[in-house]
């Protein structure tokens, strides 16, 4: 069965190279993207079985790519970047591989196979779940709790990766893709978006009070109004954060607690 495979990288070579070992599977490469805003259009306007994704682009990172997308609406993806600093988030989207630059024939064919038991998987379930008629009598499976991390994997220069309990986070703020997660005991920087954070961290306790700012609530002293709709957030250990008046629903939530 022909795979309907989409490309995305900024770097020409790549994909040129891509293209070369996609001569030797059933595929057809059905579109190319140089940055992450064209993949989220394409992967939503044309629906292709594997996607094989870079992680550092223009705009939107492969990160933000699967989570505009959805990662439930995400075809079988593969990460081809230069960096390992995304991989322990990478998996957490259930991608089908994670192959670094530079690459060759057998690795990228090796996460190919992969990518195509993830979409043979994936295509067998849909199936299954089409075809079965529901059965109305029988009340339907509970879906299981949503779980959030109480770690946080944050890769180190020297190679190590260095766990951060979620309790000992005081509030994270961001500047662009990259987050810096403040502790007692010291900062840690981290690339990600701010918005992927917050899927993966109780928003019970993490409550986003800017576009660049989510704290931790159970930090806080108290908090005030400013001016023209704003307040100033004081955590405990004295230092202040704004919080903006378009985060009104967080701001109810604060009041709340």
């Amino acid at each position: 069965m022909t795979m309907r495979v989409m490309i995305v990288d900024d770097e020409q070579l790549v994909r040129k190279s891509v293209r070369r070992f996609l001569m030797n599977h059933d595929a057809e490469v059905i579109a190319e993207c140089r940055d992450g805003s064209s993949a989220v259009e394409m992967i939503q306007s044309h629906q292709p079985d594997i996607v094989l994704l870079d992680m550092q682009m223009p705009e939107m990172n492969g990160m933000a790519v699967i989570e505009t997308v959805g990662e439930e609406r995400m075809p079988a993806t593969v990460v081809l970047t230069a960096y390992d600093t995304y991989a322990v988030q990478a998996f957490e989207y259930r991608v089908a591989d994670y192959v670094l630059k530079p690459f060759g024939r057998d690795r990228f064919d090796k996460a190919y196979a992969r990518a195509l038991d993830w979409a043979a998987s994936r295509r067998l379930s849909s199936r299954d779940t089409s075809s079965t008629t529901p059965d109305t009598t029988t009340p339907r499976p509970v879906a299981p709790p949503i779980t959030y991390a109480t770690r946080i994997a944050v890769p180190m220069r020297n190679g190590r990766i260095v766990f951060v309990d979620t309790s000992q986070i005081q509030w994270i703020e961001a500047n662009g893709n990259l987050l810096t997660i403040h502790t007692p005991d010291r900062n840690y920087d981290l690339r990600e978006t701010l918005g992927l954070m917050a899927r993966r961290i109780d928003p019970a306790i993490f409550i986003r009070i800017h576009r660049s700012t989510i704290v931790n609530v159970r930090c806080i002293k108290e908090v005030r109004p400013w001016n023209n709709g704003h307040h100033i957030v004081e955590l405990q250990n004295g230092h202040l954060l704004r919080a903006s008046r378009y985060q009104r629903e967080s701001m109810r939530q604060l009041m709340g607690l």
